[in-house]
């Protein structure tokens, strides 16, 4: 009963093989459908997703590995910059609009009102205590040697002997018919 056992277990587990690798055939059948027409929208200039990963799966299954994918990750492509982002590149570095801001005020001030001043010009940030990042520039300009800190709390910008503060002259309009 013992060999009539085994053979029926032995043709049994036969059948499962057939099942089992009739089933991976038809599935390399079906991946490679897909990765044709991947191919074909591809070649049309549509990317279809996950192209890459049925291509491993195939090379897998038949033996030729794919190498592996270097870069980035599929999802954390490098978003887009907003216009916020891309306006706050462009625009005026802060210790730059300070010294601007001290130039045109020709006299000392005070913290609050060169944050006033910072955001009247229309300066952008996404700092989340603008009057502290405000106040870290003029700390910097000071150890920089551009500003002062008197005593009574108010900033100042020096001007050099060498180069004297520029002077705002009033644009004369020309008439180019006369």
């Amino acid at each position: 009963m013992e060999k009539d056992e085994i053979k029926e277990e032995f043709a049994a587990r036969e059948e499962q093989l057939k099942i089992h690798s009739d089933l991976i055939n038809e599935e390399i059948g079906l991946m490679s459908r897909i990765l044709q027409i991947r191919q074909q929208l591809r070649a049309m200039g549509i990317e279809a997703p996950y192209s890459r990963k049925i291509e491993e799966n195939i090379a897998a299954v038949n033996g030729n590995a794919l190498p592996k994918r270097r870069g980035r990750p599929p999802g954390s492509k490098n978003r887009q910059k907003g216009e916020n982002e891309a306006d706050e590149k462009k625009s005026m570095p802060l210790y730059a609009l300070l010294e601007n801001i001290s130039m045109l005020a020709a006299k000392p001030l005070s913290h609050a009102e060169y944050v006033e001043a910072a955001i009247q010009s229309g300066y952008q940030s996404k700092a989340a205590d603008f009057s502290n990042m405000v106040y870290q520039s003029l700390l910097k300009l000071v150890k920089g040697g551009s500003f002062t800190k008197n005593e009574d709390g108010k900033f100042s910008i020096i001007v050099n002997e060498a180069q004297p503060a520029v002077e705002e002259k009033p644009i004369e309009e020309e008439n180019p018919l006369e």
